[in-house]
């Protein structure tokens, strides 16, 4: 429940990302986190700038 209103707070052109806005939530419930073990193999097109990247 926490994330499903988080697109609603982003404002790209002032630096507030989506990424942004799940850390500050992360943070304030002090959920607990760990990293990947790997990488994820991501593929896509930015938002905010239309940049396309791919996994290399």
């Amino acid at each position: 429940m926490l994330f499903e209103t988080a697109g609603r707070h982003v404002d790209d052109q002032n630096g507030l990302f989506l990424e942004k806005i799940y850390y500050d939530t992360i943070r304030k419930y002090t959920m607990p986190t760990r990293n990947m073990p790997y990488y994820p193999r991501i593929i896509g097109v930015l938002g905010s700038s239309g940049y396309q990247y791919t996994y290399k």
